[in-house]
């Protein structure tokens, strides 16, 4: 719809109801939506208009109107509206079609007198009376289109004027009219919003309206007998009084338009007047002076000022935005492109043939999806189908042939609007190869970093492995000098030494599989107050005197869900961090509480997801940590404890089994004033008929076996032997094998058996594949899993079935012996 009109519609009333209803298929005009912008702008006027105004439009003058014309149309409306004005109007068209011929062909407006039209209205030819102006209708280009009519019917001040000249046109106005004839006149005149009067040769006013009266601001016994120069300014009297002369010395009808002060509402003003003036003229041929009619024309003049305005800057308007757009499509970077709901290009831009080398003749040969990448049809014709169903589609990337061959990403922008799609297109190839070689980069610098923590990790393990190997063969190397010699008394400490290095190293161990996030744990409910209790005389032993230990426990907490084990270990380790933080003695803060965490953490070392935690809170009031010593507490091998004091393992241990629990874990620290550690721990969301594990009992004297048949696979034969030696002497029949092939033919041997051992981490078919192959031909066999390092085994309850157990590498006999006899009882 054209702006003009699409303003204007739908409006009420006789009109607005009529173009909403009627059938425009029919019409030359077509429908209002495919107008021209001059005709839409120049019916909303009508439609505005409270004046009489109508359109003639194109060559055939097809007649429109507003409201404000119905009473003109009379019978006529509704069938005039629409059609051609010579049809209409055939009884007049002798009048007015050589005036709109003229305003057509000559593209000047026209100002009509008052006009004498006999109209065939209501049955009958009804003799009316116009003042009129025709007004040319110009299209963007400049033609004129049209003609816009505005009219004033005078009918009844014609008739009242006829009506008094019959009755005085032998009457000296001046000395002959009687009282009662001049009365009827002042009646008459007295009827009508228009300005009436008459004046004598010499200017001065013989008759005036009230109307006269009232633009003026003066009694009529002040108007009588005076001349304009009484109630004007010099310059618009002299140029009105010059106009009358002009009309009494050429004895015909002129229609002037004359600039007049008049008093309004806010004081006085000048107001233009359309005026008729008629010479008086008595019966013996004497010019006694002139008639004259002023109407009000200011709006109407603003209106059509506004309205040549219009035309003549519509077509600039058009024409500059016209300009703009072709400027802008022919020198924009990117891409832009017109398609049709078939997908064929309708139109581009020079910039697609210099980002992909195809011409405009080229890229309307095919349908944009010949040009996408493979991988990039399906997605892109989603994206195509969502446009047409009305959804515009922002920051959208695929990539485009090349004429050269290769592909180019371009980051797409489309809107609908009916059946077409445009679409605005950036190239983004070089910044995708900018984020390839940036991604290249930080996982070169990733990889850099990880080859660094391995040598620090290789260098640290080397040290500490190296002093417990040499204590443990030192241990064996005296042992077996004294087994040679005969001495016996000394050998017990040596195996004191040797059981003592060996536990170390697998604390090490466990420390380091801690820190990679590969131990294996055995996740429970745990209340951790309870557990705080437990450990409160361990941890004030180990503070010492000198460092006051303070609980604040939430009463209220629900449990965790984590190892117990490992958290007391994490505790335990946080408490001799702080004592070492704290030489001259300070004060040890345990606090514990559910926390809920709403949005996504981005802090350093804690990323939490929304969600409810336990937290765990050790703080303590000693050295406190930089901000550059607490970015690395978590590293591997950092401390900043003195050589031999500290291994740089134990927050990272605690950190790898944080988050192998599902949690995080939170630093704050200050020089001088302390360091606060937290703990995020899962809550555990406990389930009906689902009761908390039981705290495990003290371990009682090593259980023994009664002869069951235990299978014993792994790869290594010495560990393999030391097992099966172990089982024996627990009172177990051992069977071996050292892979998966030779223990299933074991099975399938048809031997007894109890249980089934194995590591883990066997060549080729691992331990959990074994079980399941055992499993399929002995059902319901126990088997328990002994591993250092497994994958799969990080968290128990996810690895092990019903009838499973898992034992840690390495073990102590009593605690082999009470796991088997847990699994077997």
């Amino acid at each position: 719809m054209s702006p003009g009109f699409g303003n204007a519609f739908p409006r009420g009333g006789s009109i607005g109801e009529l173009v909403g209803t009627m059938d425009w298929t029919a019409s030359p005009l077509g429908p209002p939506a495919q107008w021209p912008a001059a005709l839409s702008q120049s019916f909303s006027l009508c439609l505005d208009s409270p004046f009489i105004m109508a359109i003639y439009w194109g060559p055939e003058f097809y007649l429109l109107y507003g409201d404000a014309y119905l009473p003109v149309a009379a019978d006529k409306h509704p069938g005039s509206f629409g059609r051609s004005a010579k049809e209409v109007w055939a009884e007049i068209w002798d009048v007015i079609g050589p005036q709109l011929q003229r305003v057509m062909v000559t593209g000047q407006a026209f100002l009509s007198p008052v006009q004498r039209l006999d109209m065939h209205q209501h049955g009958a030819l009804q003799e009316r009376y116009f003042t009129y102006s025709f007004m040319p209708i110009r299209d963007k280009h400049g033609r004129v289109s049209g003609v816009l009519n505005t009219a004033q019917e005078v009918t009844a001040q014609m008739l009242a004027e006829r009506a008094a000249s019959d009755t005085q046109t032998a009457l000296d106005l001046e000395t002959a009219a009687s009282a009662q004839t001049r009365n009827l006149l002042q009646m008459v005149t007295d009827g009508t919003t228009d300005a009436i009067y008459v004046k004598d040769t010499a200017g001065r006013m013989v008759h005036a309206n009230s109307t006269v009266c009232h633009l003026f601001g003066l009694p009529l016994a002040q108007i009588i007998g005076r001349d304009d120069t009484a109630w004007l300014p010099a310059e618009q009297a002299a140029r009105i009084m010059d106009n009358d002369r002009t009309v009494m010395a050429s004895r015909r009808t002129h229609v002037f338009e004359e600039a007049v002060q008049v008093r309004g509402p806010e004081g006085r003003t000048t107001r233009l007047y359309l005026a008729s003036k008629t010479p008086w003229i008595a019966s013996d041929g004497t010019v006694l002076g002139l008639f004259g009619i002023a109407r009000d024309i200011t709006e109407r003049k603003e209106q059509e000022h506004a309205q040549r305005l219009i035309n003549q800057t519509l077509e600039a308007r058009v024409a500059e935005r016209t300009r703009e757009r072709d400027r802008i499509w022919r020198v924009s970077r990117e891409i832009f492109v017109v398609l049709g709901s078939d997908g064929w290009f309708t139109s581009v831009n020079p910039a697609f043939e210099r980002v992909l080398g195809w011409t405009f003749e080229e890229a309307t040969l095919h349908p944009f999806m010949d040009l996408l990448h493979p991988d990039d049809v399906l997605p892109t014709l989603r994206e195509f189908e969502q446009l047409l169903s009305g959804d515009a589609r922002i920051g959208y990337e695929c990539r485009f042939l090349h004429k050269d061959g290769s592909y180019r990403w371009l980051n797409w922008t489309a809107v609908p609007e009916g059946d077409t799609v445009y679409a605005v297109g950036r190239d983004v190839t070089d910044e995708h190869a900018q984020a390839e070689t940036l991604a290249r980069a930080e996982e070169q610098l990733r990889q850099s970093q990880k080859m660094e923590a391995v040598g620090q990790l290789t260098g640290g393990i080397a040290h500490d492995f190296n002093n417990l190997l040499a204590a443990i063969m030192t241990s064996l190397e005296l042992m077996q000098r004294r087994l040679d010699a005969g001495q016996l008394d000394d050998l017990p400490r040596y195996v004191t030494s040797a059981r003592s290095s060996a536990q170390r190293a697998a604390a090490l161990t466990q420390r380091l599989l801690a820190f990679s996030r590969r131990q294996s744990l055995d996740p429970q409910p745990v209340n951790i107050n309870e557990l705080v209790f437990g450990m409160e005389d361990l941890m004030q032993r180990t503070l010492g005197e000198s460092i006051a230990l303070r609980t604040r426990l939430d009463p209220s907490l629900p449990s965790a869900f984590t190892d117990a084990h490992q958290l007391e270990n994490a505790l335990l380790n946080l408490a001799i961090n702080a004592r070492d933080a704290m030489p001259q003695g300070g004060l040890l803060t345990i606090t514990t509480a559910l926390q809920r965490v709403r949005v996504r953490s981005e802090r350093p070392h804690c990323d939490l997801e929304p969600g409810d935690y336990l937290m765990l809170d050790v703080s303590d009031t000693g050295s406190g940590m930089t901000p550059e010593v607490a970015a690395k507490a978590f590293d591997p091998f950092f401390t900043t404890k003195p050589i031999g004091q500290g291994t740089g393992l134990g927050l990272s241990m605690i950190y790898g089994f944080v988050k192998q629990s599902g949690g995080s874990v939170m630093i704050d620290s200050e020089p001088g004033v302390g360091t606060s550690l937290k703990l995020y721990l899962p809550r555990w969301n406990q389930e009906p008929g689902c009761p908390p594990a039981a705290q495990g009992a003290p371990a009682a004297a090593t259980p023994l076996g009664t002869g069951q048949s235990v299978l014993v696979v792994e790869d290594e034969a010495i560990v393999r032997g030391m097992v099966i030696e172990v089982l024996a002497d627990l009172g177990y029949a051992a069977h071996e094998a050292g892979d998966a092939a030779s223990a299933l033919q074991l099975v399938d041997s048809g031997i007894h058996l109890d249980l089934l051992v194995t590591d883990v981490g066997l060549p080729g078919t691992n331990g959990r594949q074994l079980a399941e192959m055992v499993r399929a031909r002995r059902p319901g066999l126990k088997v328990l899993f002994v591993t250092g390092y497994a994958r799969p085994a990080e968290v128990r309850g996810e690895f092990l079935d019903v009838g499973m157990g898992m034992l840690t590498k390495p073990f102590a006999i009593e605690e082999l012996a009470q796991t088997i006899e847990d699994m077997l009882r």
